[in-house]
């Protein structure tokens, strides 16, 4: 196991370290996440969206969910839970807990943690049947729940369709059909299995000496942080090479179109593209700013704000894939506008139109945004977290100072290698 303990502004996140210490006197609380880092696999994927259900309604000391409520709030209203995130190509199992800036706090937050991790309630031979017979029901709401949001449902399924056959195009949270074959047992072999994974611990806050020794010891306990980098696929290996655009269309019930766009990099019609190493990304990044995502983009000022042309558009970007991302709320009869208007906005990047007062309103909206991030503890640990995943061993101040050196010819190189891979849009059945 490698740690980092860091009592300066700089945030290394190297992809072999797998315990990092930010120590700050900034926050009022401790932070500390736990990531279990799991491929996506279509076989799999319930199952782990199955687990922070189920591991927050019980554990062996604390076997019910009141029961874990009560002890947080006896520990001055501490905050535990268990999520999954899917981050690129990968599912997270991320433990999460925030305590008072006060040290016996947290470490008696770190036994319990410990607890819900390595001691959830079983019985039989499996996780308690009750919990997890409840827990498919409150999963199956959420898979079913997908279509009300229409705005998220058009991005998931425009996902879905350009990374076909690839693992990021897999739900995050599971699929219904797969629920009936998962019972107790089987759900806690697996839960067993991944236990075992590669896990990354991040710390933020004001931590002592003998309760960073006390976190060491816990994890050397549990088998420790191992390394990051085992059983890691290669994004770039799941990638396609370039082809003609796919449309599709699919028709609801829905007051307002909806139209996504997906951008992938490509060099070359006859070689598969190529992820962006980490330095790349900036430029990645910087170029969706100019296009879309921000209010001061070609997009949001010529499609939204001088042509009226949808109730909204912006853009990000997939980092893990560097996949770029296009989003607006339109009305049926401007779904063919607004996609002339992203291969306008686009082609115009392309070819280098890109003005000073663009590329520095882009810069601004950038830096803002990680500057932004110093303030809340969540932020930086996504931040690290995302580093890691990626490979990069930028700081937020190095990240910073490579977004200010970046040149309008930087945001052309990135247009260059995109090219529209999807469009999908969600229309009214009438």
């Amino acid at each position: 196991m490698r740690m980092i303990l860091n009592k300066s502004s700089e945030i290394p996140a190297p992809p072999d370290t797998n315990l990092q210490i930010y120590n700050t006197r900034k926050f009022k609380t401790i932070t500390l996440c736990a990531l279990l880092r799991q491929p996506l696999k279509r076989e799999t994927a319930t199952h782990m969206a199955m687990l922070p259900g189920v591991l927050e309604r019980g554990s062996a000391t604390y076997d019910t969910a009141a029961r874990i409520t009560s002890h947080m709030e006896q520990m001055y209203g501490g905050v535990m839970n268990v999520q999954i995130i899917k981050k690129g190509e990968y599912q997270l199992l991320q433990f999460y807990l925030e305590v008072l800036d006060r040290n016996r706090l947290f470490e008696e937050g770190l036994d319990f943690l410990r607890e819900i991790i390595q001691n959830p309630l079983v019985e039989d031979g499996g996780f308690k049947a009750e919990y997890v017979e409840r827990e498919k029901e409150a999963l199956r709401n959420v898979i079913r729940g997908r279509v009300n949001n229409k705005a998220e449902y058009a991005k998931l399924r425009c996902l879905e369709e350009m990374c076909r056959n690839e693992p990021f195009g897999i739900y995050g949270d599971g699929y219904e059909e797969d629920l009936a074959e998962i019972t107790p047992r089987s759900l806690y072999k697996f839960y067993r299995k991944i236990v075992d994974s590669p896990m990354q611990c991040i710390v933020i806050g004001n931590v002592s000496e003998p309760a960073l020794g006390k976190l060491s010891g816990l994890l050397d306990r549990q088998g420790g942080c191992r390394s990051n980098a085992s059983g890691i696929p290669d994004p770039a290996e799941s990638v396609r090479p370039k082809h003609d655009s796919i449309r599709v269309t699919e028709r609801m019930d829905t007051v307002q179109g909806k139209i996504c766009i997906g951008l992938r990099p490509c060099s070359d019609v006859s070689l598969p593209p190529k992820v962006p190493a980490p330095p790349d990304y900036y430029k990645l990044l910087l170029m969706n700013e100019v296009l879309g995502g921000g209010g001061n983009s070609k997009l949001y000022l010529n499609a939204r704000e001088k042509k009226s042309l949808c109730y909204y558009i912006n853009s990000f970007v997939y980092r893990q894939k560097s996949i770029v991302m296009i989003q607006s709320g339109v009305d049926k009869e401007n779904f063919e506008k607004i996609e002339g208007a992203v291969a306008r906005a686009l082609e115009e990047l392309q070819s280098g139109q890109i003005s000073h007062n663009e590329l520095e309103l882009a810069k601004a909206g950038l830096l803002k945004t990680f500057m932004a991030m110093r303030d809340y503890p969540a932020s930086l640990i996504n931040f690290i977290a995302m580093q890691s995943l990626a490979g990069s061993h930028d700081s937020l101040e190095s990240a910073e100072a490579k977004i200010e050196a970046l040149s309008a010819r930087d945001v052309r190189e990135a247009a260059e290698s995109l090219y529209i891979d999807t469009i999908f849009i969600l229309a009214n059945r009438s």
